[in-house]
């Protein structure tokens, strides 16, 4: 049951990034590109690929506030029987509520300048 609350935390960080990357292609017309080196920095500095302690320096310490890598963590620590991860819960459940709230204003501020030019109906 906490690897499960865990990972229901998570979602909404994924759907606020989901958002996001919405904006930029509503904006910009493009950002398939950006949107997947996105992704795989994200899964890069999580460790569930290799051990954050074999990465440089300045990717474990990206991976200290990366949702992806606290959540893989406290899953981890869950399922081998350490508890209720209560300290990455919060952690996680605070920036998933920070990047879906920034990415319901950034959708919102994408579509409003759309809507502004005109050119909403262009898609």
């Amino acid at each position: 049951l906490p690897a499960v609350v865990l990972v229901a935390a998570l979602m909404p960080f994924a759907w606020g990034l989901g958002l996001a990357s919405a904006a930029a292609i509503v904006t910009f017309r493009r950002g398939t590109g950006l949107i997947g080196a996105g992704t795989t920095l994200l899964g890069f500095a999580s460790g569930a690929f290799f051990p954050l302690a074999l990465l440089p320096a300045w990717i474990a310490a990206i991976a200290e506030w990366n949702p992806l890598a606290i959540a893989i963590e406290g899953v981890r620590s869950a399922l081998a029987g350490g508890g209720y991860p209560v300290g990455d819960l919060a952690v996680v459940a605070a920036l998933s509520a920070l990047t879906l709230a920034a990415g319901v204003w950034l959708f919102r501020l994408a579509l409003s300048r759309e809507r502004r030019l005109g050119t909403l109906g262009l898609y």
